[in-house]
């Protein structure tokens, strides 16, 4: 069996956040696979199943399967027999993104191809922030599971190292939920709305004006407040499978957890000219500019962009912020009116 330090170093290259999942992926695998009794406990816990012995599990991750002449890989997926029963599970991890485009309706296919031959199926989607979901077949069920609620789960199994240090994992990345304040919560809240009016205007005025001639796209407060409780990013945004965003980046991990004030162009899986997108972007963070690739560009199902930021702190040298970080921001917008000119059959869609 390959250990689970091996599974993980086959990531060691990626982008941040792509990393992070990546990571989680293979820890929470490693130990359904391998601490006694806890798939059945997990399984348990969420209502999937009522029964508490299983037999010939397999857990397995990016495994992939065909359906409809394309290729899907859950990022983890589940065998096993419960009372002469079949069963097999897909689960996808979204820790920094959303779904990707009719990702869970291909998964869901793909599984109720299985049920049609007598295997009960299940689809799991486990996330970091709230994204409830239908599901897309009567025939698969479809479990939303937070990552908070399986932190809480794994408490009781702390007494095994591997769950304890990846309790201590998943608290570090801010995927556990404290159910209490403490004194930074009451100072994050005492001081929010003078934080958020800050932000709001150093992205309006000229910000806005630049971004609303540029992209072609309307400035809305509404998606930056909704980008917020998506992503747990402020940020201003135009295009959905091909998009371009503009704002405050909080960090969600790592020992760099310090807000980043930056841009990004982005390429979902989605776009009908993805790869013409990627070598654009490529080309583009070529001409040592400050826009950086992320590290996962050979993928077909992951999202892929460019970025361009720098610590908040940065800019706090100054002695006026809002105007520093406008200035910043308004040479990220005039990059971008360089990379359409460049690529004008490319449009934010």
């Amino acid at each position: 069996m390959e250990s689970l330090f091996s599974r993980l170093f086959k990531y060691r290259s990626s982008e941040k956040r792509v990393q992070q999942e990546n990571f989680l992926t293979e820890i929470f695998a490693f130990l359904l696979e391998n601490v006694p009794s806890l798939l059945v406990s997990f399984l348990n816990e969420f209502g999937i199943i009522t029964q508490n012995q299983l037999e010939n599990i397999k857990v397995k991750t990016q495994r992939s399967f065909s359906i409809n002449s394309d290729k899907i890989t859950p990022d983890i997926t589940i065998e096993f027999s419960v009372e002469n029963q079949n069963w097999l599970m897909f689960i996808e991890n979204k820790v920094g993104a959303l779904e990707g485009n009719e990702q869970l309706t291909k998964y869901s296919d793909c599984l109720e191809k299985e049920t049609s031959q007598g295997t009960k199926c299940a689809l799991l989607y486990i996330t970091r922030f709230y994204d409830p979901k239908d599901s897309p077949s009567p025939q698969v069920t479809l479990f939303p599971i937070r990552w908070w609620q399986i932190h809480e789960m794994l408490d009781k199994f702390i007494d095994n190292s591997f769950v304890s240090q990846a309790r201590l994992f998943m608290e570090e990345n801010n995927l556990s939920l404290s159910k209490c304040f403490s004194d930074n919560h009451v100072k994050a809240m005492m001081y929010w709305n003078e934080t958020k009016e800050l932000m709001d205007v150093s992205l309006g005025d000229i910000v806005e004006e630049k971004f609303e001639e540029i992209t072609r796209g309307k400035y809305s407060t509404y998606w930056v407040n909704k980008n917020l409780q998506l992503y747990g990013d402020y940020f201003q945004a135009v295009g959905n499978s091909f998009w371009f965003g503009i704002g405050y980046f909080m960090a969600h991990s790592g020992d760099e957890n310090r807000p980043t004030i930056g841009g990004c162009i982005v390429v979902e899986p989605s776009y009908s000219k993805r790869l013409q997108a990627i070598q654009a972007l490529r080309e583009f963070a070529e001409k040592d500019n400050g826009w950086e690739l992320s590290n996962n560009f050979n993928s077909e199902e992951e999202t892929v962009w460019i970025t361009k930021g720098q610590f908040l702190e940065e800019f706090m040298g100054s002695g006026n912020h809002i105007n520093a970080i406008q200035n910043f921001f308004l040479e990220i917008l005039s990059d971008v009116n360089e990379f359409q000119q460049s690529y004008p059959r490319l449009k934010w869609g």
